[in-house]
């Protein structure tokens, strides 16, 4: 039985100017009071999703944010931390990122360091306004979640490429926009965070609804009950997605919830 609903924000829940639309905020409002629960999976760390959703601890049940590194159950105030990257492959990943002239990036007390804050020019004003431009190599701290480097589709592809000929265990690159590539403990994804929620409540994956776009998804999407890529999905989440929904800007999981409460 269908009890959970969760669901990616950037490409997915959000739309095109990475908001969340009124009528969705006021579904899961409506989800909620109907004993279902809802929570989203992001890749943003805690404070970069606060930035666009406020009342986010207020919203939804429970959020997993750093792509699974960190979980929080807002309705008893628990919280989980799992599998952060060591400082050596912090520094590592950082290295790499710039021997192809690349901008790594990580997150430290709700601030962001980045080497060049020119490269998120576009991005929302109170992201650009928690930057702190420099060598981001000392803000690393012995353990991080992840590392996140931003760059055009063609600027990443080298470092990809290079990421894989080396083949160190202690981390994975994934794919988490057109734009970013973040780098994580191979063991981190969305399950495992979400999986901690489910467990204090006895529940399971069976009992989950979950949509996504991007390949730090997958893992999501192909262990939910229902797994649901966005039209907007890269072919990796299409590829394990049992069903499929309008994109993001079209308000698919919107438009994919309300149909499937009316069956």
């Amino acid at each position: 039985m269908i009890k959970v609903f969760v669901s990616d924000l950037d490409g997915t829940l959000f739309d095109e100017d990475h908001q969340l639309p009124s009528k969705t905020r006021s579904l899961i409002t409506m989800l909620r009071k109907n004993g279902y629960r809802f929570g989203i999976a992001t890749g943003r760390p805690r404070m970069s999703a606060e930035t666009v959703i406020e009342d986010l601890e207020d919203l939804v049940d429970f959020a997993v944010f750093e792509n699974g590194a960190e979980a929080y159950d807002f309705t008893d105030g628990t919280q989980i931390f799992q599998y952060p990257l060591d400082r050596v492959a912090a520094l590592e990943v950082i290295a790499n990122a710039r021997k192809f002239n690349l901008n790594p990036t990580l997150t430290v007390n709700n601030k962001m360091y980045t080497d060049d804050g020119s490269r998120f020019e576009g991005y929302d004003s109170k992201i650009r306004n928690i930057l702190v431009v420099g060598d981001v190599t000392l803000a690393v701290q012995e353990a991080q979640a992840k590392i996140l480097v931003n760059g055009s589709p063609e600027a990443l592809k080298p470092l990809i490429e290079y990421t894989k000929a080396v083949g160190n265990p202690a981390y994975k690159a994934v794919k988490t926009a057109t734009d970013l590539l973040e780098f994580m403990d191979p063991r981190v994804n969305k399950t495992l965070g979400i999986q901690w929620y489910l467990e204090n409540h006895g529940l399971t994956m069976e009992n989950v609804v979950a949509f996504g776009d991007n390949d730090n998804d997958v893992e999501m999407i192909e262990a939910a009950q229902i797994g649901v890529a966005v039209k907007n999905a890269t072919d990796s989440v299409k590829a394990v997605a049992r069903m499929h929904c309008d994109s993001n800007i079209e308000n698919g999981v919107y438009k994919f919830i309300t149909q499937f409460l009316e069956q």
